[in-house]
Parts: structure tokens; sequence; C-alpha cells
């Protein structure tokens, strides 16, 4: 249902069908890496959409002033890295890394491959998911 990468380091979402069943296939996310410029990060969650399955893919940004204002704190750091990544030649600011408008706050929505009821009933009670840490 979905391939989430970041092989590319830019935002893109492609569908991909399956060439024997075109109603079949899965979700290609690609998301940027938070070292090169947008410096973002993606949220992906996954959401029984009255037995429709949606993918909900939303872009966050870090929370620092656009310029830095000291080095001497994180936030300074942050701000200092977001404006250095922004004039990088050729993969800065200008540059198409940041994917176009569908290749960021998106949601996906397909038929679900497996019964989301019985996904749901495997969760229930859960705060955390298997192996996770306490």
């Amino acid at each position: 249902m979905l391939w989430l990468n970041g092989h590319t380091h830019t935002n893109a979402v492609r569908p991909r069908c399956d060439p024997g069943n075109p109603a079949r296939g899965f979700w290609e996310v690609t998301t940027c890496a938070i070292i090169d410029w947008p410096c973002q990060a993606r949220l992906v969650e996954l959401i029984d959409n009255g037995g429709c399955l949606s993918i909900v893919c939303t872009m966050v940004d870090h929370d620092t002033p656009v310029a830095p204002r000291s080095l001497e704190s994180i936030d300074g750091l942050a701000s200092l890295h977001r404006e250095l990544a922004a004039n990088v030649p050729f993969r800065g600011a200008e540059s198409e890394l940041s994917g176009m408008t569908a290749d960021r706050n998106v949601e996906l929505r397909m038929v679900p491959p497996f019964p989301l009821e019985r996904a749901a009933a495997g969760l229930a009670g859960r705060d955390r998911l298997p192996g996770a840490a306490a």
C-alpha cells in the first residue's frame, strides 16, 4: 500500500499501478532529507476513512527563526542550517527539491488491501508498537 523512501532527497508522490491489474497497486512517497533544502520531515498517518484507507502525508518544519539570532543556542544553529541549505547552488531554495504542491501535504486514498476492522481489532488496547521501548 505504501513505499516510503528518501533515496533521492526530493519530495515526490507517485501512484504505482499493478500492470496485471490497474485497480491494484501502491503509493510511492519520497521524502527529502532533513539536511537538504527544504529541511523538512514528513509525518505519515494511516487512517480508516469509512472503509477507505487514507494515507495522510504532512510536511513538518522545525520551529526556529528564519535568520539565526545567535549561534549559542540550538535554535540558532538550526536557523543557520536552514539558511545554509537554502543557499546551496542548484540544491537550495531555487531548486525543485521541495517538490510540487501535490508532492507535499496530501491525502492518498485507496481500497485497503486487508480488512481494516481486523487490523484495528489487533491494535485495540495497545498504546505503543510491539517491541517499542516502554
